[in-house]
């Protein structure tokens, strides 16, 4: 049977893909077609979504020898098998519908063969929010705020200025303020004062991702999930949805 392949150009951004979609579910579904391939992982509790798409005119070779593949990652025992992947690595992806191969060129070349599993996240229905709330800011700053703020019970992001969006860390007795004049916060747009709580466990699963990216996007409202979107430097494009926490 002919494969699809494709090689990734960074293998670096390639492995906090993996890991980070690892921490978020235990498997994911990846659909490869001509223009994108796109991966999507829910995680069991169904609190948060993340969904990537790499556009195949980024990839450095690219063949699929059919209109669409999919796959389904069991990520469990992806992320056991595969090393952690260094810069200048080539990775390789060849699939069918039945398995799929991770090929990983660096010192030594090695090969990683798994099947492909059913996954239920296709089921999800696409949700239509109305969003209160758009911040650009530096991915840097929201990826400290996290890291600063892993101790809490959650984190509310409360927006009634033009000018700054604060972040409160519950338990801690601690903010942070993300402004225009610092350079921070690249711009907002309040529609409505708004405030919400995440959890800070979820939004610690997508720090991988952020440390490669320049900046992030979230868009959320009082009490509604926050979407956090950005890209990698390679186009590939990240979108985290998660559910305002209880």
């Amino acid at each position: 049977m002919s494969l699809c392949r494709l090689v990734y150009p960074n293998a670096k951004n390639f492995d906090a893909i993996i890991r980070t979609l690892s921490n978020i579910a235990d498997e994911a579904e990846v659909i490869i077609e001509k223009d994108n391939v796109f991966m999507r992982a829910l995680d069991p509790a169904k609190v948060s979504l993340i969904e990537i798409t790499i556009p195949t005119s980024s990839l450095i070779e690219f063949e699929l020898p059919t209109d669409k593949v999919v796959i389904g990652l069991n990520l469990s025992s992806l992320i056991k098998a595969l090393p952690r992947l260094k810069k200048g690595d080539k990775v390789s992806l060849l699939a069918d519908e039945g398995f799929y191969e991770i090929l990983i060129e660096g010192d030594v070349k090695k090969r990683y063969r798994f099947r492909s599993i059913e996954v239920a996240v296709s089921e999800v229905p696409e949700l239509n929010i109305q969003f209160k709330v758009r911040a650009v800011l530096l991915s840097s700053a929201f990826r400290d705020v996290i890291k600063d703020f892993e101790d809490s019970e959650g984190i509310e992001f409360i927006a009634d200025s033009p000018e700054y969006l604060l972040f409160r860390a519950l338990g801690l007795n601690t903010q942070a303020k993300l402004s225009k004049t610092s350079g921070s916060l690249i711009d907002l747009v309040v529609e409505e004062p708004s405030k919400s709580i995440y959890d800070t466990d979820y939004l610690s699963r997508i720090v991988e991702l952020l440390s490669v990216s320049n900046t992030v996007e979230l868009s959320y409202g009082t009490d509604i999930p926050v979407s956090i979107n950005f890209k990698l430097a390679d186009e590939t494009s990240i979108k985290y949805l998660l559910a305002p926490k209880a």
